[in-house]
């Protein structure tokens, strides 16, 4: 009886001592420019800490052109948000523990946050291609048109690997086709368009941005082919479906990830984030491609 007091007296007291510990370190939440929108961001997640933590730290917003970064103790929290902040906090290097917020996948990977001393999290504005794939499986139709086209670099081994780790699909079947560098792409996609029953935009900036995704959207669509876009913006380009990260749920996940620092001192869910899935319609073009709009409202990501 007495071993068990004792235990649960030192809980109490490392609890206090944690507790205590973290209201003496201070939050910064670093922007990457003083555009509105970052502080927009910032000010979300500040007011939802406020409102969710009885007695928050100190919470400090700052600009990379402020400069102060060398005043922060190593013991306060850094949270970086879009990859101009990830990236310099990255080359700051002390022994904070770092939330990086509002980025891009690939960019956590290349900076390689593993090799710190501290914890790290990450939390991105990609959705995984899995869930794409899912939601992409319910356009097939019938056994003709029964292709779900990938467009990915040769050199793209990360997009390659997820792709190899998807099982078999309920509905129709998985086709990636690799493009060079100076391959036209809407020629290439061409000879897999007419049997097709969606395709998918990816992460990759090669593919999918300028011109190129015009005429790959154009040419989708002259094929009656839906598009399965993999953020807001391909919605009002002619996408059929976004599947994308929202600001609201990115600012969620990362308000979680502050509040474990706080009530624990460290963060318990280290490593890269991955957002619940918000999904959008495009009314006009799910009308001219003959799809019900109310079952598409259904559909559900498979986010496992």
């Amino acid at each position: 009886m007495k071993q068990l007091f004792i235990f649960i007296l030192l809980v109490f007291v490392t609890s206090i001592s944690v507790h205590a510990n973290t209201q003496n370190r201070s939050i910064y939440i670093v922007l990457s420019s003083g555009d509105a929108i970052y502080y927009d961001i910032a000010e979300s997640l500040e007011n939802t800490l406020k409102s969710t933590i009885a007695s928050s730290p100190k919470i400090n917003i700052i600009t990379l052109e402020s400069g102060t970064l060398d005043t922060i103790e190593t013991e306060d929290l850094l949270i970086a948000i879009g990859a101009k902040a990830a990236q310099e906090v990255y080359r700051y290097q002390s022994s904070n523990t770092i939330i990086y917020s509002f980025v891009e996948q690939q960019l956590i990977s290349k900076l390689n946050p593993a090799k710190l001393s501290k914890e790290w999290a990450a939390v991105t504005v990609n959705q995984p291609v899995k869930r794409l794939v899912s939601i992409a499986e319910n356009l097939v139709k019938n056994n003709y048109k029964n292709k779900i086209i990938i467009l990915l670099s040769k050199n793209n081994t990360k997009l390659k690997r997820d792709l190899a780790n998807i099982q078999d699909l309920k509905k129709g079947r998985l086709e990636t086709i690799e493009v060079e560098s100076n391959d036209i792409l809407a020629k290439v996609a061409e000879k897999s368009l007419f049997n097709a029953a969606a395709l998918i935009s990816t992460d990759e900036e090669a593919i999918w941005s300028g011109s190129n995704a015009k005429w790959l959207l154009r040419e989708a669509y002259s094929y009656q082919v839906p598009v399965v876009g993999n953020s807001k913006r391909f919605l009002k380009a002619g996408a059929l479906i976004s599947v994308y990260s929202s600001m609201e749920k990115i600012s969620q996940t990362t308000s979680l990830l502050i509040g474990q620092w706080v009530d624990n001192g460290l963060i318990i869910n280290t490593g890269i984030h991955y957002v619940p899935s918000t999904i959008d319609i495009n009314k006009n073009v799910a009308q001219a491609l003959n799809y019900d709009e109310n079952v598409l409202q259904t559909l559900k990501v498979d986010e496992q």
